[in-house]
């Protein structure tokens, strides 16, 4: 799927789960892969920042 080589709907099914659950573990795996390299301050505003915006999607 990260290769654009599969459908998420076709990888989802392939490993026999939800397409929200493959979505949830792919946006985890970005976001831990992201952190690696990342300073605490930049980790720490990165993680308030996400939480931002999920407060302002809900508004």
């Amino acid at each position: 799927m990260e290769s654009g080589n599969s459908s998420v709907r076709r990888v989802a099914k392939d490993l026999g789960i939800q397409q929200p659950t493959l979505f949830n573990w792919v946006d985890k795996a970005h976001k831990e892969r992201w952190e690696v390299g990342a300073t605490p301050d930049i980790t720490a505003e990165n993680r308030r920042l996400c939480k931002e915006n999920e407060q302002l999607a809900m508004v």
